[in-house]
């Protein structure tokens, strides 16, 4: 189930921000900038950086390799770590 909640979130924030930039390609910089972590702006205040980076995709093809390797991961380890470890590793 977290998977499957993890994938949402990412698919959702790739549409949001494919909305904000104008384009479902390719991720505009200021989007990028505004979401994606950059530690200088951080540091200025910018604190949900830190979360949102996560889920932030540079364009298209980014969530095809970010959720293969977790789908992949899952099913091999899934019954071997908790819920709060395999997201920990997620992240």
């Amino acid at each position: 189930m977290p998977t499957y909640i993890i994938v949402l979130l990412n698919v959702s924030v790739y549409v949001y921000t494919s909305v904000l930039s104008g384009d479902f390609v390719q991720t505009s910089y200021d989007v990028i900038l505004q979401y994606g972590q950059v530690n200088y702006i951080v540091l200025k205040g910018f604190y949900w950086q830190l979360f949102t980076d996560m889920f932030i995709h540079a364009d298209v093809h980014t969530p095809f390799w970010q959720h293969g390797i977790p789908t992949n991961f899952r099913t091999s380890s899934r019954g071997n770590v908790p819920r709060p470890e395999y997201l920990l590793i997620y992240s």
